[in-house]
């Protein structure tokens, strides 16, 4: 919505100013001017008082109304409303859940021109003039309408008192403002309390909707005595802040039948409620906020939050119910979301990733939630929003939230089994214990890299690096040294408050699947991972959609479910020294409509790396647990028992510190080259049963340079702490100094025993047991 102020010729009797009101864009007039009565020596303390004829027009377009008595007088507080129709928007539909238009138009917010015109005898307009960063001069009245004939309002030769202006030597500018609650003494439009209304279908409802035009820089012809508008420039009167239009719908899942709601929830950095306008001397009308808000700790970004009741209860259906709920909001103006620069590592600092992380963010959330009666806790409707959006929402627009109650894909962790793998291959183990926990021997190992059944009837397969990354078994999940590495981040709040974030692309992670449903990276984050040292967790983000790689969806995650997991460690040898020992994982699902990121505001104002927000019991009511044991390793294996399911000597060692399982290296040229054990498994994985390398032994396995990289005598990298004597096979895993979680290991028999957790593609469970 903008509201086109014109700039109309001169005219015999004297200059006016044409300004064309309405609700999206108003056609330009011409020009405009602003007449001294004589030409006037001023000093900067005098003032002095020059005589001004202005004119506005509406263009019959759309609108904008008020409801104020004229008079001559400054009120000390005027309310002028607009009247609002709620009706189907111009080629606007609702979307599915691909991205596509549905034929279910799209509701949004009009302002009526015809109103605004039938009010015309009673709007007031506040004119202010600037010179530099201070107001020399203004005037609030109501102005003559259709007094020639012509839909057009004119101030005719009105006294206005400039303070501390040399015409034709300072620089002046004029600014016209109209509606709202304005409080002309304080120089204020407020917005005391939300401005909302619950509608049912195509409605009307006023609001005082403020407006206000750009400054317009004057220009003074000396032999005329007066001042014209510079360049016959256009002003244009705009609405300010935003329409919002919030409709209600439901997935058409079963367990959603009988869904209701009794009011809705805003969490954004993008939008203000409520406070107030200052109309001081600056370029944009400055709006501070008196919603409730929270600075996030570590990207020092403003989140408010207001809540909207219904005053009843809604039952949802599959297409938008008729209850709606309009609302003004001010604009924040965020700016668009930076792209991530992924291919520079050495761009990937702090004022980068500020500008990443901190675009505009808005979470709708569902309040009141129940079902047949009952209250609904699954989903979790505290902290799966209904709906998200990356829009930096702009002055003189409507906006609709096209709201959706849906059921998030089960989380990926899940489908992650309960208890490692039985020496055997056939069973599971039955305690989390460390030194409880079996030894897999690779020959077993290897019969889950294509997946096996497993007498629960479910079949589980070996995972690759990429789940290693997201159960934190591999590199960039945390840091236990002093310095940034190339592949973690330091981010410091002005609370001082430090966290490390992994914000490039990863070549080692891949899409998983669970259920058949692809994860992996999703839209704004690139392989998220962030580590507290505070508290010495870590975090993850991840998003599941069978299409995620290729599917573009409008303003929100391509994922169809996002989570965030939480790893907490056991740190033996102390919190935060290496290595980290058994780790317990939580994971909260964000739904489909969540758009942001761990420093994001996920329940309430908390965002997803306080510890405030994993004891919430309301926030985590449907989490998924897992244990991931450190079971540590054997310490004597020779080779003639590098076949057998269990060595002789089974005495093991770093119990309680490395938590190290079987896992296949991901499907990339770039990452094939890494040596250790998951490129072992990867080779193992493209073998047939019929392949002369199946019949292959341990001990040839390990003699295999292209699989293990030989490591000459002499030539051992001192910074491997564990490794040992005559071993081969060069690094498995990243050192700690490059933020991985399990150091560099040169490989040797013990490795050809370890630990294995699968997952399936049936789901398994949400507790760990």
């Amino acid at each position: 919505m903008s509201f086109n102020v014109e700039l109309i010729s001169k005219m015999r009797n004297g200059l006016y100013v044409l300004v064309a009101m309405g609700c999206l864009a108003f056609s330009s007039c011409s020009k405009d001017s602003l007449g001294l009565d004589s030409a006037i020596e001023q000093r900067a303390a005098t003032t002095q008082t020059v005589k001004m004829s202005l004119g506005l027009n509406i263009n019959p377009n759309r609108e904008n109304e008020d409801i104020v008595e004229s008079g001559d007088k400054f009120k000390a507080f005027d309310t002028q409303n607009s009247k609002i129709k709620i009706k189907d928007g111009l080629n606007k539909f609702i979307i599915d859940d691909t991205g596509k238009n549905t034929s279910t138009p799209s509701k949004r917010g009009h302002i009526d021109m015809e109103d605004l015109q039938a009010q015309a005898a009673n709007i007031k307009f506040y004119l202010q003039i600037r010179k530099g960063n201070q107001i020399v001069g203004s005037d609030y009245a109501t102005w003559e309408y259709n007094s020639r004939g012509k839909k057009v309002w004119r101030l005719n030769g009105k006294n206005i008192n400039l303070t501390g202006v040399t015409p034709g030597t300072d620089k002046l500018e004029a600014r016209v403002v109209a509606g709202g609650n304005l409080n002309v003494a304080d120089n204020k439009l407020e917005v005391p309390s939300y401005i909302s209304k619950v509608v049912e279908g195509d409605s009307e409802v006023e609001f005082p909707i403020p407006y206000a035009s750009d400054w317009l820089e004057l220009s003074y012809d000396a032999s005329k005595t007066l001042y014209t508008i510079k360049d016959d420039a256009q002003i244009k009167l705009k609405p300010l802040g935003i329409l919002v239009v919030t409709t209600f719908r439901r997935e058409g899942k079963g367990e959603l039948n009988g869904a209701s709601l009794t009011g809705v929830r805003f969490v954004t950095n993008s939008l203000y409620f409520k406070g107030h306008y200052t109309l001081d001397a600056s370029d944009k009308v400055p709006f501070t906020s008196t919603d409730e808000h929270v600075k996030t700790p570590i990207l020092d970004d403003v989140y408010y939050t207001a809540t909207f009741d219904f005053g009843k209860r809604i039952t949802v259906g599959t297409t938008p119910s008729p209850t709606m709920v309009i609302t003004w909001a001010a604009s924040a103006r965020k700016s668009r979301s930076t792209g991530w620069n992924t291919s520079i590592k050495a761009t990937q600092n702090e004022k980068a990733l500020d500008k990443m992380f901190s675009a505009a963010i808005t979470h709708v959330y569902a309040e009141g939630v129940q079902k047949d009666g009952v209250a609904l806790t699954k989903p979790n409707y505290d902290v799966v929003p209904i709906m998200g959006t990356s829009v930096p929402f702009r002055d003189g627009t409507s906006a609709t939230f096209n709201t959706e109650l849906s059921v998030p894909e089960p989380m990926w962790l899940g489908y992650l089994a309960k208890y490692t793998v039985a020496a055997d291959g056939n069973s599971f183990d039955t305690s989390h214990d460390d030194d409880k926990v079996s030894l897999v021997n690779w020959k077993v190992a290897r019969e889950f890299l294509n997946g096996k059944t497993m007498p629960d009837g479910k079949t589980y397969y070996m995972g690759n690096t990429g789940l290693a990354s997201t159960l934190g078994h591999y590199f960039s999940v945390f840091r236990t040294d002093d310095n940034t590495s190339t592949y973690m981040t330091m981010m410091t709040g002005s609370s001082g408050r430090i966290s490390y974030v992994r914000a490039t692309a990863s070549n080692f992670t891949s899409w998983l699947t669970f259920g058949n449903k692809k994860v992996g990276e999703t839209l704004y984050r690139a392989m998220m991972q962030v580590y507290d040292p505070v508290n010495a967790i870590s975090y993850g983000l991840f998003g599941q959609d069978p299409n995620a790689a290729t599917t573009n969806r409008r303003d929100r995650s391509q994922a169809t479910s996002t989570s965030i997991i939480r790893r907490e460690y056991a740190w033996p040898n102390g919190r935060d020294k290496y290595p980290p020992g058994r780790s317990t994982l939580t994971s909260i699902t964000l739904g489909k409509y969540f758009i942001g990121n761990i420093y994001t505001p996920i329940y309430k104002l908390i965002t997803g790396d306080e510890p405030a927000l994993w004891a919430s019991n309301e926030a985590t009511k449907n989490k998924v647990q897992r244990y991931i044991p450190a079971p540590g390793r054997y310490a004597n294996t020779t080779e003639a028992e590098m076949d057998n399911q269990v060595p002789v000597n089974t005495q093991r060692i770093d119990i309680h510190k490395l938590p190290l399982y079987w896992y296949y290296v991901y499907e990339n040229p770039q990452v094939n080259t890494l040596a250790g054990w998951p490129r072992f498994m990867l080779r193992l994985k493209t073998l047939k049963t019929t392949d002369s390398d199946w019949n292959k032994t341990g001990l040839e396995w390990k003699q295999d340079a292209t699989v293990f990289d030989q490591v000459p005598i002499g030539n051992q990298d001192p910074k491997k702490p564990n490794y040992i004597s005559g071993g081969q096979g060069g690094n498995v895993y990243y050192y700690g100094n490059e933020s991985a979680t399990l150091p560099a290991i040169d490989f040797n028999n013990n490795f050809m025993w370890m630990a294995l957790l699968p997952y399936s593609q049936t789901y398994v469970g949400d507790s760990a047991d």
